[in-house]
């Protein structure tokens, strides 16, 4: 008799006998395929769940070394929404603040240089010290900010020399990269490159938000993707 005989046969003698025997039999022979289904109809489910609910992100940013100011109770991500006219019902700001970095926390800035590889990243905020770290995927602000930004936020301008840049473009990682210094001002440098734009104490950021050193400093990954949106966040942040 075949496995499928034998099972015909089982039913025919369960015909008469009380449900509980039925659904016994039924639970004992076919254990698996229910979990099978059971798992696969909670997978569906929750995979839909998330989809549904998942909302956009218009922007993404990291304040690396930052700490919430303990007299700020909002949230600059929910005011840029707001002040932008965006749905928060459909859409995100994705930013990571009260974030660090330690010597010993390498994985931190691996996280970071990831996502402005997966172009998941438009922006960076940290002390100038840090910030050096990112130099390799930075953006020269002069190629991007609108002719209103430049003149108006030049003055904040932090440099490095192309020297340097190109220096570390062919830097040896097995040897060991130079870092390049960074300049508050460019009137001594031979080419001077923008790399990014300190922060002032008056900004609406740096009431939001603290960090440990002087001289924060505002980036864009040349991989940025919603560079319009930045560029709004950055006039936003530097509103007096």
């Amino acid at each position: 008799m075949t496995a499928k005989e034998a099972h015909q046969a089982q039913w025919q003698k369960l015909k008469d006998e009380p449900l509980q025997a039925k659904l016994k039999y039924i639970f004992t022979y076919y254990w698996a395929a229910i979990f099978g289904i059971v798992f696969a109809i909670i997978f569906v489910v929750s995979w839909l769940v998330f989809a549904l609910t998942q909302k956009e992100a218009v922007l993404a940013g990291y304040l690396l070394n930052s700490t919430t100011q303990s007299s700020y109770q909002g949230s600059i991500a929910e005011e840029f929404l707001q002040d932008q006219e965006i749905d928060t019902d459909k859409y995100t700001f994705d930013l990571t603040s009260d974030s660090y970095y330690l010597d010993a926390e390498t994985y931190v800035l691996e996280n970071i240089i990831t996502r402005m590889g997966a172009q998941d990243l438009d922006f960076i905020v940290t002390d100038i010290y840090t910030y050096t770290m990112f130099t390799a995927h930075l953006a020269d602000l002069e190629t991007i900010l609108t002719a209103e930004q430049l003149e108006k936020y030049r003055p904040y301008f932090v440099y490095v020399e192309q020297s340097a840049l190109d220096e570390l473009t062919n830097s040896d990682a097995a040897v060991g990269i130079k870092l390049p210094e960074y300049y508050l001002e460019s009137t001594d440098l031979e080419d001077p490159v923008a790399m990014g734009i300190r922060i002032p104490d008056s900004s609406r950021l740096l009431d939001a938000y603290s960090f440990p050193m002087e001289n924060v400093i505002f980036g864009i990954p040349v991989s940025c993707q919603r560079l319009s949106m930045t560029l709004e966040f950055l006039d936003f942040i530097l509103q007096e």
